[in-house]
């Protein structure tokens, strides 16, 4: 399934789903570290009968967070998982000057695999990530996938998980920091309630408001993801 296909699919999709749940169409973020903000990161997480359908798209630069067109992405992933968030597969597809980086977790019996094109549609090579049941992906550069990893309901728990990068196989603590506050003025501020997910595939913080849906995501190397209203 190409990923542009996919995009419309999920967004269609979350339009059938209760406002209440943890799904909903495209959300946009703003990507930022210290005082620069490094583009925009949109994104869906949507759950129905069939499982769960993860969307994540970066887009680089100012500009991506100005403007109705939504730009060409520098980094994109599709996932297809099970209602509990465990891996069918997870795609992965990173800009080189003209061409893109193909990466592909997937799970065959008990074996975790990526599959590595350096170009897509080129020569790719497949290697064994490591031997378990199940495993739930994570990325460094799309916490949506942090997300899909609290489920619905987040609860406290240890979770087998991989990633794209070398050594990212291993197990993810998902655990409850409680509220945290934020300013939204010189006079208010908004309470979210932060879940951090840390481990042998990465760490994430994700921050929910009282309904369950993310206000903020950080990343290990410092990055924060904003939600916002595009201009």
């Amino acid at each position: 399934m190409r990923i542009w296909f996919a995009l419309a699919v999920a967004a269609t999709m979350a339009l059938s789903l209760p406002a209440s749940a943890q799904s909903g169409g495209l959300t946009e973020f703003r990507v930022e570290t210290g005082d620069k903000h490094l583009g925009r990161y949109d994104m869906a997480v949507v759950r129905n009968e069939g499982g769960v359908f993860v969307v994540g798209n970066f887009y680089a630069g100012k500009k991506a967070l100005t403007g109705k067109k939504r730009g060409t992405p520098e980094k994109r992933l599709y996932a297809e998982l099970t209602i509990d968030g465990v891996l069918g597969k997870c795609k992965r597809w990173v800009r080189k000057g003209s061409n893109e980086e193909y990466r592909m977790l997937f799970q065959y019996e008990k074996e975790v695999k990526m599959r590595v094109e350096k170009v897509e549609g080129g020569r790719g090579e497949v290697s064994t990530l490591g031997e378990v049941t199940s495993v739930s992906p994570m990325d460094l550069d799309s916490p949506a996938l942090a997300l899909a990893i609290l489920g619905a309901e987040p609860a406290e728990r240890v979770v087998p998980c991989a990633g794209f990068t070398k050594g990212a196989f291993g197990q993810a603590k998902v655990s409850f920091a409680g509220p945290q506050e934020f300013p939204v003025s010189e006079e208010e501020t908004i309470s979210l309630n932060l879940w951090k997910i840390e481990g042998d595939c990465g760490t994430a913080e994700v921050y929910l408001d009282e309904s369950g849906a993310p206000v903020r995501f950080k990343t290990a190397d410092d990055k924060i993801y904003v939600k916002f209203n595009r201009k």
